[in-house]
């Protein structure tokens, strides 16, 4: 039998260490459930991907899940909220009973825009949301022409493989899928409207021919143009 000394001596020295030490009996549970390919980390540690089970002691914690989820380069999850609430994908959470906690995410489209002039509207949005797009006003002139004369881009209309969208240069259209938007210009050679109203205006008038240069005489004023200000003949 143990002297009576010693056994206070053993209880006084098991009581300072049961003070002092971490008390790993009294762990909890944490509980976290998210999509199989979304990285888990509690307290800046790893601690696996999908559905985690982690012991923690009692207090503050910090937890972090994958914000966005690549399914493929045209979709991908985009974290939402908590089952608590939060909407925080970086959180600090009070452990005080054991917890369970599932991430929501939501599904994301990618709206891709082909376009020569600038737009609006490219990004990823939520699956089932309204998006808007647009871009320049029509005509548009040719960088390589200028002048009353010059050819000009004119918008033909968005088209989404290959079915036409709208007509219109702005539209919008409902992200249930992803989307390629191609804003199609078709090149216009016609005559300006500048030219349009000079060609009018001599279509009204008396035209000769003198000597081989073509001379113009308006109706309103009688008065013959200047033959040196109009094109030479051009002879083959």
């Amino acid at each position: 039998m143990m002297h009576p000394r010693k056994l206070l001596l053993s209880l006084t020295i098991l009581l300072l260490l049961w003070s002092i030490l971490p008390i790993t009996l009294a762990q909890l549970t944490l509980t976290i459930t998210v999509p199989s390919s979304s990285k888990v980390k509690v307290d800046g540690i790893n601690s696996g991907y999908g559905a985690v089970i982690i012991h923690l002691a009692e207090g503050k914690h910090t937890v972090t899940v994958t914000q966005y989820i690549p399914l493929n380069n045209q979709s991908r999850l985009r974290f939402d909220h908590w089952s608590d609430g939060s909407s925080q994908f970086n959180r600090t959470i009070y452990l005080t009973t054991n917890t369970s906690l599932t991430a929501v995410y939501v599904q994301q489209f990618r709206l891709k825009i082909i376009s020569y002039f600038s737009y609006s509207g490219a990004g990823w949005y939520d699956d089932g949301s309204k998006v808007n797009f647009a871009t320049v006003t029509s005509p548009q002139p040719m960088n390589n022409t200028s002048g009353p004369f010059g050819g000009r881009w004119v918008f033909a209309g968005w088209y989404d493989n290959g079915t036409v969208v709208t007509t219109s240069n702005s539209g919008s259209i409902t992200m249930n899928r992803p989307h390629t938007l191609t804003a199609l210009w078709y090149a216009d050679y016609t005559t300006s409207q500048l030219s349009q109203e000079i060609m009018a205006v001599a279509s009204v008038g008396a035209v000769s021919v003198i000597a081989g240069t073509l001379i113009y005489t308006s109706k309103r004023s009688g008065k013959k143009r200047d033959p040196r200000n109009l094109p030479r003949k051009t002879t083959k």
